[in-house]
């Protein structure tokens, strides 16, 4: 029996607003091809390129981080810290 890794990627703003400057599309195409793209619901909040239906269209599932996730990325230099992850 062969053992499937599940791939998925964790956007932070800089990432996710390179991606929708460029083409849009291409989130789709990661989610549908690549594996599950996930959002911290903070950094959607950061942000004004993009909102939860658009999210939604383009297959992002978005997350609400634990607390003390929160509190370590409010303890980073850039306020929230949440970074891309490739797992």
């Amino acid at each position: 029996m062969a053992i499937t890794k599940s791939q998925f990627l964790i956007l932070d703003a800089n990432i996710l607003i390179d991606f929708l400057k460029c083409d849009r599309t291409i989130i789709k195409l990661i989610s549908t091809n690549v594996g599950q793209v996930y959002l911290a619901t903070p950094v959607l909040d950061e942000i004004s390129e993009i909102n939860d239906i658009d999210c939604a269209e383009l297959g992002i599932i978005l997350v609400e981080p634990e607390l003390d996730q929160v509190m370590t990325a409010a303890e980073k230099k850039d306020h929230y810290h949440f970074k891309t992850t490739y797992v």
